[in-house]
Protein backbone atom coordinates (compact mmCIF):
# COMPACT_ATOMS: atom_id res chain seq x y z
CA UNK A 1 0.00 0.00 0.00
CA UNK A 2 3.11 2.37 0.54
CA UNK A 3 3.71 2.06 -3.22
CA UNK A 4 0.09 3.32 -3.75
CA UNK A 5 0.32 5.86 -1.52
CA UNK A 6 3.68 7.53 -3.07
CA UNK A 7 1.64 7.31 -6.40
CA UNK A 8 -0.84 8.76 -5.34
CA UNK A 9 1.38 12.09 -4.51
CA UNK A 10 1.51 12.79 -8.13
CA UNK A 11 -2.14 13.65 -8.62
CA UNK A 12 -2.14 15.78 -5.02
CA UNK A 13 -0.20 17.35 -2.43
CA UNK A 14 -2.11 15.68 0.39
CA UNK A 15 -1.73 16.96 4.20
CA UNK A 16 -3.19 15.62 7.12
CA UNK A 17 -4.71 17.99 10.12
CA UNK A 18 -7.15 17.30 12.65
CA UNK A 19 -7.16 14.76 15.53
CA UNK A 20 -4.38 12.28 15.76
CA UNK A 21 -6.17 8.81 15.70
CA UNK A 22 -5.82 6.41 18.29
CA UNK A 23 -3.07 4.13 18.55
CA UNK A 24 -4.61 0.81 19.42
CA UNK A 25 -7.91 -0.74 19.46
CA UNK A 26 -10.64 -1.69 16.75
CA UNK A 27 -11.47 1.49 14.62
CA UNK A 28 -13.48 2.60 11.79
CA UNK A 29 -12.82 5.70 9.81
CA UNK A 30 -15.21 6.97 7.73
CA UNK A 31 -15.26 9.75 4.32
CA UNK A 32 -16.90 11.66 2.33
CA UNK A 33 -16.59 9.92 -1.08
CA UNK A 34 -16.31 12.45 -4.03
CA UNK A 35 -13.30 11.80 -6.46
CA UNK A 36 -13.98 7.96 -7.14
CA UNK A 37 -11.07 5.89 -6.75
CA UNK A 38 -8.87 8.40 -5.98
CA UNK A 39 -10.79 9.32 -2.50
CA UNK A 40 -9.41 5.35 -0.91
CA UNK A 41 -6.14 6.31 -2.14
CA UNK A 42 -6.09 9.71 0.26
CA UNK A 43 -7.29 7.26 2.93
CA UNK A 44 -3.79 5.49 2.23
CA UNK A 45 -2.25 8.74 4.21
CA UNK A 46 -3.77 7.16 7.61
CA UNK A 47 -0.95 4.33 6.95
CA UNK A 48 0.22 4.29 10.82
CA UNK A 49 -2.88 1.69 11.05
CA UNK A 50 -3.35 -1.74 9.21
CA UNK A 51 -6.40 -0.90 7.29
CA UNK A 52 -8.99 -2.85 5.58
CA UNK A 53 -11.28 -1.28 2.80
CA UNK A 54 -14.98 -1.96 2.10
CA UNK A 55 -15.56 -1.51 -1.25
CA UNK A 56 -18.32 -2.30 -4.12
CA UNK A 57 -18.03 -5.62 -5.14
CA UNK A 58 -17.67 -5.29 -9.26
CA UNK A 59 -14.21 -3.41 -8.05
CA UNK A 60 -13.14 -6.84 -7.46
CA UNK A 61 -13.98 -7.82 -10.72
CA UNK A 62 -12.73 -5.00 -12.89
CA UNK A 63 -10.33 -5.84 -16.17
CA UNK A 64 -6.58 -5.09 -15.30
CA UNK A 65 -7.32 -3.87 -11.96
CA UNK A 66 -9.23 -6.67 -10.15
CA UNK A 67 -5.99 -8.62 -8.93
CA UNK A 68 -4.85 -5.10 -7.11
CA UNK A 69 -8.18 -4.66 -5.12
CA UNK A 70 -7.95 -8.39 -4.06
CA UNK A 71 -4.48 -8.05 -3.18
CA UNK A 72 -5.21 -5.20 -1.02
CA UNK A 73 -7.91 -7.48 0.96
CA UNK A 74 -11.23 -5.34 -0.07
CA UNK A 75 -14.05 -6.53 1.60
CA UNK A 76 -17.12 -6.75 -0.94
CA UNK A 77 -20.10 -4.57 -0.65
CA UNK A 78 -22.53 -6.16 -2.63
CA UNK A 79 -24.99 -3.15 -4.11
CA UNK A 80 -28.61 -3.52 -5.48
CA UNK A 81 -28.20 -1.27 -7.84
CA UNK A 82 -25.08 -3.38 -8.95
CA UNK A 83 -28.07 -6.51 -9.67
CA UNK A 84 -25.72 -8.13 -6.51
CA UNK A 85 -27.77 -10.63 -4.10
CA UNK A 86 -27.53 -8.04 -0.70
CA UNK A 87 -28.09 -10.86 1.37
CA UNK A 88 -24.16 -11.33 0.61
CA UNK A 89 -23.60 -8.76 2.64
CA UNK A 90 -24.03 -11.10 5.74
CA UNK A 91 -20.68 -12.34 5.01
CA UNK A 92 -19.42 -8.46 4.58
CA UNK A 93 -20.16 -7.85 8.20
CA UNK A 94 -19.23 -11.13 9.68
CA UNK A 95 -15.74 -10.44 7.92
CA UNK A 96 -15.56 -6.90 9.12
CA UNK A 97 -16.47 -7.80 12.54
CA UNK A 98 -13.63 -10.03 12.47
CA UNK A 99 -11.32 -7.48 11.39
CA UNK A 100 -12.62 -5.37 14.43
CA UNK A 101 -12.65 -7.75 16.88
CA UNK A 102 -8.91 -8.08 15.98
CA UNK A 103 -7.89 -4.50 16.49
CA UNK A 104 -8.11 -3.43 12.80
CA UNK A 105 -9.06 -0.46 11.00
CA UNK A 106 -12.24 -0.32 8.74
CA UNK A 107 -12.38 2.06 6.20
CA UNK A 108 -15.38 3.28 4.62
CA UNK A 109 -17.35 5.44 2.53
CA UNK A 110 -20.93 5.58 4.31
CA UNK A 111 -22.75 8.22 1.68
CA UNK A 112 -22.69 4.27 0.05
CA UNK A 113 -21.54 6.15 -3.62
CA UNK A 114 -19.25 8.34 -5.25
CA UNK A 115 -20.87 11.87 -6.22
CA UNK A 116 -20.29 15.43 -7.59
CA UNK A 117 -22.95 16.62 -5.42
CA UNK A 118 -22.15 20.07 -3.54
CA UNK A 119 -22.63 18.79 -0.04
CA UNK A 120 -21.92 15.31 1.65
CA UNK A 121 -25.37 13.35 1.13
CA UNK A 122 -27.14 11.04 4.01
CA UNK A 123 -25.16 8.52 5.35
CA UNK A 124 -25.92 5.07 5.98
CA UNK A 125 -26.13 2.71 9.11
CA UNK A 126 -23.97 0.80 7.72
CA UNK A 127 -20.31 1.90 10.16
CA UNK A 128 -23.18 2.18 13.12
CA UNK A 129 -24.32 -1.57 12.59
CA UNK A 130 -20.90 -2.55 12.25
CA UNK A 131 -19.14 -0.87 15.46
CA UNK A 132 -22.52 -2.18 17.84
CA UNK A 133 -22.24 -5.63 16.28
CA UNK A 134 -18.79 -6.45 17.45
CA UNK A 135 -17.86 -7.90 20.80
CA UNK A 136 -16.07 -5.45 22.75
CA UNK A 137 -14.58 -8.09 25.52
CA UNK A 138 -12.37 -9.18 22.37
CA UNK A 139 -10.30 -6.37 21.80
CA UNK A 140 -12.14 -3.02 23.07
CA UNK A 141 -15.22 -0.48 22.14
CA UNK A 142 -14.89 0.63 18.58
CA UNK A 143 -13.85 4.23 17.96
CA UNK A 144 -15.72 6.34 14.79
CA UNK A 145 -13.53 8.82 13.21
CA UNK A 146 -14.77 10.54 11.01
CA UNK A 147 -12.56 11.85 8.05
CA UNK A 148 -13.36 15.00 5.58
CA UNK A 149 -11.28 14.53 2.19
CA UNK A 150 -11.41 18.00 0.46
CA UNK A 151 -9.97 18.99 -2.63
CA UNK A 152 -8.52 22.35 -3.93
CA UNK A 153 -9.54 21.88 -7.22
CA UNK A 154 -10.91 18.25 -7.67
CA UNK A 155 -9.64 17.88 -11.82
CA UNK A 156 -6.65 19.85 -11.25
CA UNK A 157 -2.81 18.14 -11.83
CA UNK A 158 -0.99 18.74 -8.50
CA UNK A 159 -3.67 20.77 -6.41
CA UNK A 160 -3.84 20.37 -2.55
CA UNK A 161 -5.54 18.15 -1.29
CA UNK A 162 -6.47 18.22 2.99
CA UNK A 163 -7.62 14.93 4.85
CA UNK A 164 -9.53 16.82 8.27
CA UNK A 165 -9.53 14.13 11.16
CA UNK A 166 -12.63 14.45 13.63
CA UNK A 167 -12.53 13.52 16.80
CA UNK A 168 -12.90 9.66 17.44
CA UNK A 169 -16.56 8.73 18.58
CA UNK A 170 -16.95 5.73 20.81
CA UNK A 171 -19.57 3.83 19.81
CA UNK A 172 -19.59 2.32 23.19
CA UNK A 173 -22.07 4.75 24.25
CA UNK A 174 -24.30 3.83 22.26
CA UNK A 175 -24.48 0.31 22.92
CA UNK A 176 -27.14 -1.31 24.41
CA UNK A 177 -28.30 -5.14 25.03
CA UNK A 178 -29.31 -5.17 21.41
CA UNK A 179 -25.87 -4.71 19.99
CA UNK A 180 -26.36 -3.80 16.07
CA UNK A 181 -29.78 -4.82 16.46
CA UNK A 182 -31.47 -2.24 18.29
CA UNK A 183 -32.50 -0.03 15.75
CA UNK A 184 -32.83 3.19 18.43
CA UNK A 185 -28.45 2.98 19.45
CA UNK A 186 -27.79 2.23 15.32
CA UNK A 187 -30.11 5.62 14.33
CA UNK A 188 -28.54 7.16 17.13
CA UNK A 189 -25.39 6.76 16.30
CA UNK A 190 -25.10 6.99 12.55
CA UNK A 191 -26.83 10.67 13.22
CA UNK A 192 -23.95 11.60 15.43
CA UNK A 193 -21.34 10.29 13.26
CA UNK A 194 -23.36 12.20 10.29
CA UNK A 195 -23.42 15.54 12.05
CA UNK A 196 -19.35 14.89 12.95
CA UNK A 197 -18.86 14.11 8.82
CA UNK A 198 -20.41 17.57 8.07
CA UNK A 199 -17.90 19.13 10.82
CA UNK A 200 -14.57 17.94 8.82
CA UNK A 201 -16.10 18.51 5.33
CA UNK A 202 -17.17 21.69 3.32
CA UNK A 203 -20.87 21.03 3.13
CA UNK A 204 -22.51 23.75 0.85
CA UNK A 205 -26.03 23.36 -0.80
CA UNK A 206 -24.67 24.69 -4.22
CA UNK A 207 -21.24 24.58 -6.08
CA UNK A 208 -21.64 28.08 -6.87
CA UNK A 209 -21.32 28.77 -2.77
CA UNK A 210 -17.98 26.91 -3.26
CA UNK A 211 -15.78 29.91 -4.17
CA UNK A 212 -18.02 32.38 -2.54
CA UNK A 213 -17.08 30.76 0.63
CA UNK A 214 -13.19 30.34 -0.23
CA UNK A 215 -13.00 34.29 -0.37
CA UNK A 216 -15.00 34.56 2.65
CA UNK A 217 -12.30 32.84 4.74
CA UNK A 218 -9.77 34.79 2.88
CA UNK A 219 -11.26 37.81 4.07
CA UNK A 220 -11.76 36.87 7.55
CA UNK A 221 -8.72 35.24 8.31
CA UNK A 222 -6.16 35.46 5.63
CA UNK A 223 -3.31 34.55 7.71
CA UNK A 224 -1.88 31.62 5.95
CA UNK A 225 -1.73 27.87 7.61
CA UNK A 226 -3.04 24.07 7.54
CA UNK A 227 -5.99 25.48 9.50
CA UNK A 228 -7.83 26.76 6.04
CA UNK A 229 -9.69 23.45 5.47
CA UNK A 230 -11.01 23.49 9.11
CA UNK A 231 -12.00 27.23 8.86
CA UNK A 232 -13.64 26.56 5.68
CA UNK A 233 -15.60 24.19 7.10
CA UNK A 234 -16.75 26.18 10.06
CA UNK A 235 -18.33 28.98 7.81
CA UNK A 236 -19.88 26.55 5.70
CA UNK A 237 -21.42 25.32 8.87
CA UNK A 238 -22.31 29.08 10.13
CA UNK A 239 -23.63 29.91 6.67
CA UNK A 240 -26.04 26.95 6.80
CA UNK A 241 -27.36 27.78 9.93
CA UNK A 242 -27.81 31.40 9.23
CA UNK A 243 -29.80 30.41 5.82
CA UNK A 244 -32.37 28.51 7.97
CA UNK A 245 -32.36 31.39 10.89
CA UNK A 246 -31.95 34.59 8.81
CA UNK A 247 -31.92 34.26 4.78
CA UNK A 248 -31.72 37.19 4.09
CA UNK A 249 -28.43 38.33 5.82
CA UNK A 250 -26.71 35.43 4.45
CA UNK A 251 -28.63 36.30 0.97
CA UNK A 252 -26.90 39.97 1.18
CA UNK A 253 -23.94 39.02 2.19
CA UNK A 254 -23.53 36.26 -0.66
CA UNK A 255 -24.49 39.54 -3.03
CA UNK A 256 -21.47 42.08 -1.83
CA UNK A 257 -19.35 38.54 -1.61
CA UNK A 258 -19.55 37.74 -5.32
CA UNK A 259 -19.45 41.57 -6.06
CA UNK A 260 -16.19 41.75 -4.64
CA UNK A 261 -15.28 38.43 -7.07
CA UNK A 262 -16.21 40.10 -9.62
CA UNK A 263 -14.07 43.29 -9.39
CA UNK A 264 -10.89 40.88 -8.72
CA UNK A 265 -11.21 38.68 -11.45
CA UNK A 266 -10.68 41.25 -14.23
CA UNK A 267 -6.88 41.91 -11.77
CA UNK A 268 -6.28 37.92 -12.07
CA UNK A 269 -6.02 38.42 -8.10
CA UNK A 270 -6.32 37.12 -5.09
CA UNK A 271 -7.91 38.70 -2.07
CA UNK A 272 -4.43 38.27 -0.52
CA UNK A 273 -2.92 39.99 -3.72
CA UNK A 274 -4.80 43.15 -2.13
CA UNK A 275 -2.15 43.87 0.01
CA UNK A 276 0.93 43.12 -2.14
CA UNK A 277 3.74 45.76 -2.33
CA UNK A 278 6.86 45.18 -4.52
CA UNK A 279 9.69 47.78 -4.49
CA UNK A 280 12.01 47.89 -7.24
CA UNK A 281 14.50 45.86 -5.24
CA UNK A 282 11.80 42.84 -5.48
CA UNK A 283 10.20 43.60 -8.62
CA UNK A 284 14.30 42.64 -9.72
CA UNK A 285 14.45 39.36 -8.22
CA UNK A 286 11.04 38.43 -9.58
CA UNK A 287 12.78 39.27 -12.89
CA UNK A 288 15.56 37.20 -12.48
CA UNK A 289 13.46 34.75 -10.77
CA UNK A 290 11.77 33.90 -13.87
CA UNK A 291 14.68 34.45 -16.15
CA UNK A 292 16.64 31.47 -14.29
CA UNK A 293 13.36 29.60 -14.80
CA UNK A 294 13.61 30.04 -18.50
CA UNK A 295 16.92 28.95 -18.89
CA UNK A 296 16.57 25.81 -16.26
CA UNK A 297 12.95 24.74 -16.68
CA UNK A 298 12.21 24.87 -20.75
CA UNK A 299 14.42 22.89 -21.79
CA UNK A 300 13.02 20.37 -19.20
CA UNK A 301 9.60 21.04 -20.42
CA UNK A 302 10.46 20.81 -24.03
CA UNK A 303 11.92 17.13 -23.35
CA UNK A 304 9.21 15.76 -21.26
CA UNK A 305 6.68 17.02 -23.83
CA UNK A 306 8.26 15.29 -26.59
CA UNK A 307 8.92 11.82 -24.92
CA UNK A 308 5.26 11.76 -22.48
CA UNK A 309 2.91 14.01 -25.22
CA UNK A 310 1.23 10.71 -26.75
CA UNK A 311 0.34 8.79 -22.89
CA UNK A 312 -0.52 12.57 -21.16
CA UNK A 313 -2.80 13.24 -24.50
CA UNK A 314 -4.79 9.83 -23.81
CA UNK A 315 -4.97 10.29 -20.28
CA UNK A 316 -6.75 13.83 -21.42
CA UNK A 317 -9.13 11.98 -24.09
CA UNK A 318 -10.09 8.96 -21.34
CA UNK A 319 -10.11 11.52 -18.44
CA UNK A 320 -12.63 13.21 -20.79
CA UNK A 321 -15.20 10.63 -20.82
CA UNK A 322 -16.00 11.35 -17.18
CA UNK A 323 -17.69 14.66 -18.19
CA UNK A 324 -21.17 13.06 -17.37
CA UNK A 325 -19.84 11.95 -13.70
CA UNK A 326 -17.04 14.84 -12.82
CA UNK A 327 -15.97 12.97 -9.74
CA UNK A 328 -14.51 9.91 -11.67
CA UNK A 329 -12.53 12.00 -13.84
CA UNK A 330 -8.98 11.83 -11.43
CA UNK A 331 -10.25 7.85 -11.56
CA UNK A 332 -10.05 7.22 -15.37
CA UNK A 333 -7.07 9.40 -15.60
CA UNK A 334 -5.17 7.57 -12.82
CA UNK A 335 -5.94 4.14 -14.27
CA UNK A 336 -5.40 5.34 -17.47
CA UNK A 337 -2.02 6.40 -16.43
CA UNK A 338 -1.05 3.45 -14.63
CA UNK A 339 -1.53 1.52 -17.53
CA UNK A 340 -0.25 3.75 -20.62
CA UNK A 341 2.45 5.73 -18.75
CA UNK A 342 4.60 2.14 -18.39
CA UNK A 343 3.62 0.91 -21.71
CA UNK A 344 4.28 3.86 -23.97
CA UNK A 345 7.43 4.13 -22.01
CA UNK A 346 9.17 0.35 -22.38
CA UNK A 347 7.76 0.45 -25.91
CA UNK A 348 9.50 3.91 -27.43
CA UNK A 349 12.75 2.84 -25.38
CA UNK A 350 12.37 -0.54 -27.38
CA UNK A 351 11.69 1.08 -30.74
CA UNK A 352 15.07 3.58 -30.37
CA UNK A 353 16.71 0.76 -29.82
CA UNK A 354 15.63 -1.97 -32.43
CA UNK A 355 13.92 0.10 -34.76
CA UNK A 356 17.12 2.94 -34.73
CA UNK A 357 19.65 0.32 -33.77
CA UNK A 358 20.97 3.24 -30.76
CA UNK A 359 20.84 1.13 -27.68
CA UNK A 360 22.75 3.89 -25.51
CA UNK A 361 20.50 6.44 -26.18
CA UNK A 362 17.39 3.91 -25.60
CA UNK A 363 18.87 3.35 -22.13
CA UNK A 364 19.40 6.79 -21.35
CA UNK A 365 15.56 7.42 -22.23
CA UNK A 366 14.71 4.52 -19.93
CA UNK A 367 16.41 5.82 -17.10
CA UNK A 368 16.54 9.47 -17.53
CA UNK A 369 12.33 10.18 -19.23
CA UNK A 370 11.24 9.40 -15.70
CA UNK A 371 12.68 12.09 -13.23
CA UNK A 372 13.09 14.74 -16.16
CA UNK A 373 9.44 14.48 -16.87
CA UNK A 374 8.91 14.97 -12.38
CA UNK A 375 10.87 17.16 -12.75
CA UNK A 376 9.58 18.82 -15.32
CA UNK A 377 5.77 18.85 -13.88
CA UNK A 378 7.39 20.87 -11.25
CA UNK A 379 8.77 23.46 -13.36
CA UNK A 380 5.70 24.04 -15.41
CA UNK A 381 4.05 25.05 -12.10
CA UNK A 382 6.56 27.04 -11.07
CA UNK A 383 7.28 28.91 -13.99
CA UNK A 384 3.10 29.53 -14.57
CA UNK A 385 2.99 30.79 -11.11
CA UNK A 386 5.41 32.89 -11.40
CA UNK A 387 4.34 34.64 -14.99
CA UNK A 388 0.65 35.07 -13.11
CA UNK A 389 2.14 36.93 -10.12
CA UNK A 390 4.34 38.96 -12.74
CA UNK A 391 0.46 39.77 -14.27
CA UNK A 392 -1.11 40.17 -11.28
CA UNK A 393 1.68 42.92 -9.57
CA UNK A 394 1.47 44.77 -13.43
CA UNK A 395 -2.40 45.04 -13.18
CA UNK A 396 -2.97 45.90 -9.46
CA UNK A 397 0.16 48.84 -9.90
CA UNK A 398 -2.36 50.26 -12.71
CA UNK A 399 -5.33 49.79 -10.76
CA UNK A 400 -4.24 52.11 -7.68
CA UNK A 401 -7.66 53.32 -6.89
CA UNK A 402 -9.62 50.08 -7.21
CA UNK A 403 -7.35 48.71 -5.01
CA UNK A 404 -7.53 50.60 -2.28
CA UNK A 405 -12.07 50.67 -3.08
CA UNK A 406 -11.08 47.02 -2.50
CA UNK A 407 -8.82 47.25 0.97
CA UNK A 408 -11.75 49.16 2.74
CA UNK A 409 -14.59 46.78 1.13
CA UNK A 410 -12.51 43.64 2.85
CA UNK A 411 -12.51 45.65 6.00
CA UNK A 412 -16.11 45.95 6.10
CA UNK A 413 -16.57 42.70 4.81
CA UNK A 414 -14.17 41.12 7.53
CA UNK A 415 -16.34 42.70 10.30
CA UNK A 416 -19.40 41.15 8.75
CA UNK A 417 -18.09 37.97 8.88
CA UNK A 418 -16.44 37.41 12.23
CA UNK A 419 -20.19 38.80 13.02
CA UNK A 420 -21.10 35.44 11.48
CA UNK A 421 -18.42 33.53 12.64
CA UNK A 422 -20.10 34.20 16.20
CA UNK A 423 -22.89 32.11 15.54
CA UNK A 424 -21.21 29.02 15.34
CA UNK A 425 -21.30 27.19 18.73
CA UNK A 426 -18.33 27.58 20.91
CA UNK A 427 -17.73 23.45 20.19
CA UNK A 428 -17.43 23.67 16.38
CA UNK A 429 -15.50 27.00 16.66
CA UNK A 430 -12.96 25.04 18.81
CA UNK A 431 -12.84 21.76 16.61
CA UNK A 432 -12.90 24.49 13.66
CA UNK A 433 -9.94 26.11 14.13
CA UNK A 434 -11.71 29.10 14.52
CA UNK A 435 -9.42 32.27 16.06
CA UNK A 436 -9.37 36.04 15.59
CA UNK A 437 -9.97 37.65 12.33
CA UNK A 438 -6.80 39.50 11.33
CA UNK A 439 -8.29 41.96 8.60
Amino acid sequence: MSLFRRLSRIYYRFERIGAPLPEDGPLILVANHVNGLLDPAAMLHFGERELCFLGKEPLLRMPLFGWLFRSMEVVPVFRAEDGADTNQNLRTFEAVWRALESGRTIVMFPEGKSHDLPGLQPIKTGAARMALGTDPSRAGEVRIVPVGIVYERKKRFGSRATLLAHEAIDAGAYRTAGGSADREAVLALTARVEAALRDVTVDVVDHEDRPILEIAERIWNPAPGRERVERLAALARASADLRQSDPARIERLRGRLAAFAECLGPLGASVDHLDLRVGPAGALAATLRILFGLLVHVPLIAVAAVWWAVPVLLMHLIGSRAIRKPDLYGTYKALASFVLVPIWHVALCLWIWLGLGAGGSALAGFLLAPPIGVLAVHGFRRERWLWREALVFARLALSGRMVERLRLERADLAAEIEALAATVPTEQRRMGGIGAVQA
